[in-house]
């Protein structure tokens, strides 16, 4: 076979890994430094070394320093009858090509909930709340650091919650759902000092009736929407009526914001908050991405370094059977044009596939920046 333009013969290319491992710690860091982290995943597999120097707060203040920050994407997959409830993933890109690919990092299974846990980020952490451990609902929070890929116990809720709802707001998480008494409905958790305290529901009548919520923190205030009721925003400690902008189209959807507008993904189709009308209107000029508008249902959307990034989910039957299913994901640059919102679609692609395994939905996405300290990132769960 001929051989490709450009490429180095092997044992020039062994010879240059040799002769990076020889450098000192310090300049090696430095190196590390400069490189974006969608290679980090492959070159850990290299040593050791490189490993542990990947995964070390130095190596970060050093991005921090450098002015090396970029957005990190980070995927949770619910799997069906698995030892692993949640498979935890991240984007990184393929050796020697251009294209992207979801690779796993750790989950340790035996300390997380088996099911119906709410996800949140805060800064470079991911929270895993409450849910089902052993059939009995849980009050446990579990923190992934996403710079070493390291898993810690946080102080727990202060009341069990079997399926909790959560959004993020200024470093704090809020946390509603699996209880009915409205003095224990809802509690926050504040990141910096480690604390939890309640936060008395808005009515008697949301927290009773109502199992299912949608949470958002959006323009400085938390808006909670109970399914078929009516939404309650919660400013500087007090509730009122909100602005019904979860209807029932869009209880199912994935919200995020970015440059504070916030958007929606529904089937693949996205619209986009206008708060001066209080309306939705649908994104422009992503008509002709394709698979994009093929009616698949399971989307989730989030902000990615100010654009928007989608993962869904197509599943291929042989024989009327399931026998693949395949994570795709696109960016969208999205800009404002006058009083409309167009998208345009970077790239997409097949980041997963999984023959004779059944993920059963996309459970969780969300983003955070390699830099260190950083905090606003969005989360949302199905």
């Amino acid at each position: 076979m001929a051989k490709l333009i450009g490429e180095e013969p092997p044992v020039k290319r062994r010879r240059m890994t040799f002769n990076i491992l020889m450098l000192p710690d310090d300049l090696l860091l430095n190196c590390l430094a400069r490189i974006s982290r969608l290679h980090y995943p492959i070159i850990s597999l290299v040593s050791k070394r490189l490993r542990s120097i990947l995964t070390s707060s130095e190596l970060y203040q050093t991005r921090t320093l450098l002015g090396r920050t970029e957005s990190c994407l980070y995927v949770g997959l619910s799997v069906h009858h698995d030892s692993k409830p949640l498979r935890w993933f991240t984007l990184c890109r393929r050796p020697n090509s251009s294209r992207k690919v979801l690779v796993p990092v750790s989950s340790p299974h035996q300390s997380l909930p088996e099911f119906w846990p709410a996800i949140a980020l805060v800064g470079t952490n991911v929270y895993v709340i409450g849910g089902l451990r052993n059939k009995i609902a849980s009050s446990s929070v579990m923190v992934m650091d996403c710079h070493s890929h390291t898993w810690t116990e946080a102080p727990s809720m202060l009341v069990p919650r079997q399926s909790p709802f959560v959004c993020v707001l200024d470093g704090k998480i809020y946390v509603v759902g699996s209880q009915k008494d409205k003095t224990t409905w809802m509690e926050v958790f504040d990141t910096k000092t480690g604390n939890w305290e309640f936060v008395p529901g808005p009515s008697e009548e949301i927290c009773k009736r109502a199992t299912r919520y949608r949470c958002i923190g959006y323009g400085g205030k938390v808006y909670v929407t109970a399914e078929k009721g009516d939404t309650y925003e919660l400013n500087r400690g007090r509730w009122r009526r909100g602005p019904l902008f979860i209807d029932r189209a869009g209880f199912s959807s994935s919200f995020c914001v970015i440059d504070n507008v916030l958007y929606r993904c529904n089937s693949c189709m996205i619209d986009w908050y206008d708060s001066e009308e209080n309306l939705w209107e649908t994104v422009k000029g992503l008509k002709g991405l394709v698979p994009f508008y093929s009616g698949y249902i399971h989307a989730k959307a989030a902000n990615h370094g100010g654009k928007m990034v989608i993962l869904w989910e197509e599943k291929v039957y042989v024989n009327k059977l399931p026998h693949e299913t395949k994570i795709w994901c696109a960016e969208i640059t999205i800009e404002r044009r006058q009083k409309e919102m167009w998208g345009t679609p970077d790239w997409f692609e097949v980041v997963l596939s999984t023959k004779n395994e059944r993920f059963d939905q996309l459970s969780y996405v969300f983003f955070c920046y390699s830099l260190m300290n950083t905090t606003g990132e969005t989360l949302f769960s199905f």
